[in-house]
């Protein structure tokens, strides 16, 4: 009689109230949301969650079922998955089913044999189920799905590891679904955001932030010595805020003159230094007259010796030119 009213009572439960249909889960590694790329998602289990009387479909992998372009069809030798809910969180961490023994309480809720065809398990959040063996949910407590198989046909009935963590490709198929207490004016749960319901999620990757530096203003003075071996100057090169290089050559300034001066009260000395431009005696100058004056005589030399010996090579061929015709002459005659 107690099972006729339970099986009555769900159906009413089920059937008479209306229930939110959550976005379908594709229970297998080619899901984004299940890779830790380092792009977009991050190692570690995933969450979600979902209101009382909801519902979610966990769909397995199908030949139908693309998640992204491919130049082949894919593979049915890998799409053989199975899907446990686990209520010790342990186990979930640990990905093993059979640490239960006897007293296990994870239950197998989907087998994916049939990879030609479409096959789901539709999940209702409810606190009642028409079957006494079936599932039944409560506010505010945590639920946690992983599935144990590698893909391939021969580990579908894996109890432990395969996918659930499988950190050698970076595929974490394990869901953590917490399930919202009633939202109403005397009960709210501030653990479920509005936005963020019904939306499986991964761990996101912390973003390297580098805070930008203010670019300070680097001089680095080299001191090269002047022709003379006498004079210096001062080559400063400082990196101004736009990260470029400027070169400014900055005359020294020679201290000619020290003043001293005591002061009564507080016996303090202090020296003024004066400064002045140096003069200079005039011999970098000559010397680059000197070098200018040489290079163009060098060149008015090599010019002068290439008129002469074209000038030369000219009277030569003439004179040959002559001889030539001369010699051409005495032999008609």
């Amino acid at each position: 009689m107690n099972a006729i009213f339970l099986f009555l009572l769900g159906l009413l439960i089920n059937y008479g109230t209306s229930s939110l249909i959550y976005t379908s889960i594709y229970w297998t590694p080619e899901n984004p949301l299940f890779l830790a790329d380092g792009k977009r998602c991050n190692s570690g289990h995933r969450t979600l969650s979902v209101q009382l009387q909801s519902k979610v479909h966990f769909i397995c992998p199908n030949t139908a079922s693309v998640m992204k372009n491919a130049a082949t069809p894919a593979l049915t030798a890998n799409m053989y998955e199975n899907l446990w809910i686990v209520y010790n969180k342990q186990v979930f961490d640990k990905c093993d089913t059979s640490t239960e023994g006897e007293n296990r309480t994870s239950k197998l809720l989907l087998r994916c044999n049939t990879p030609t065809k479409l096959n789901y398990y539709p999940l209702l959040f409810s606190k009642f189920a028409a079957d006494p063996k079936g599932l039944r949910f409560k506010e505010g407590q945590k639920y946690y799905f992983i599935g144990t198989s590698d893909g391939t046909e021969s580990h579908i009935n894996d109890t432990r590891g395969g996918h659930c963590s499988d950190t050698k490709r970076g595929i974490f198929m394990k869901i953590e679904v917490y399930v919202c207490k009633k939202n109403n004016l005397n009960d709210t749960d501030s653990a479920c955001k509005s936005d963020e319901i019904g939306v499986l999620k991964c761990p996101e990757v912390e973003q390297s932030t580098m805070t930008p530096t203010t670019p300070t203003e680097n001089v680095k003075t080299i001191k090269v010595p002047d022709i003379d071996s006498r004079v210096f100057s001062e080559v400063e090169v400082e990196k101004d805020s736009n990260f470029s290089l400027k070169v400014g050559v900055k005359w020294p300034e020679v201290q000619t003159a020290a003043s001293t001066t005591a002061s009564s009260t507080e016996n303090v000395q202090t020296n003024s230094v004066e400064t002045k431009t140096p003069e200079f005696d005039g011999r970098v100058g000559e010397i680059k007259v000197k070098k200018e004056l040489r290079a163009w005589r060098a060149v008015a030399i090599a010019l002068v010796c290439t008129v002469a010996f074209s000038f030369a090579l000219i009277c030569f061929l003439c004179r040959k030119f002559r001889r030539q015709q001369n010699s051409s002459q005495d032999k008609k005659i």
